[in-house]
């Protein structure tokens, strides 16, 4: 169950806002639509800071681990043994370390925000109304 609650204003939007948020309604179950970014609204409903940096670095640190790792296991496996030249040469492999600590970072960036946002929310893009010049409080219950 929703309800929702439209202003015209948005000294009436924000005076709402800090009322629910006052009355202890919990910030979770608040949404807002407004047709241009309202700073106050952003303050008042902002929340703890976001684990998607945990997922690029959870991404980065195992793509260069897994960068490393591969290089010396092809260089130990396949051997291309030349005069006097050690078969594990740290340096050489550090760039593919770097490409892949890059990449997985990136790509663990994505689903982790995918992840987090729960997106696709296929539900939400078809319900979605034009909301014109109002603002508007959804409250989940």
């Amino acid at each position: 169950m929703t309800r929702q609650l439209e202003f015209d204003d948005e000294h009436e939007f924000v005076q709402a806002l800090e009322d629910l948020v006052r009355k202890g309604v919990p910030k979770d179950t608040l949404e807002v639509r407004t047709p241009f970014p309202v700073p106050e609204a952003e303050h008042l409903l902002s929340s703890k800071p976001s684990w998607l940096k945990v997922f690029s670095y959870i991404g980065a640190i195992s793509g260069g681990g897994f960068g490393f790792a591969f290089t010396i296991y092809t260089a130990l496996r396949y051997g291309l043994i030349t005069g006097g030249k050690p078969n594990v040469s740290i340096l050489p492999y550090t760039i593919i370390a770097f490409e892949l600590t890059i990449l997985l970072g990136a790509l663990l960036s994505f689903g982790g925000f995918l992840l987090l946002s729960r997106l696709p929310d296929v539900k939400a893009i078809a319900a979605e109304a034009p909301q014109g010049k109002r603002f508007k409080i959804l409250v989940r219950e």
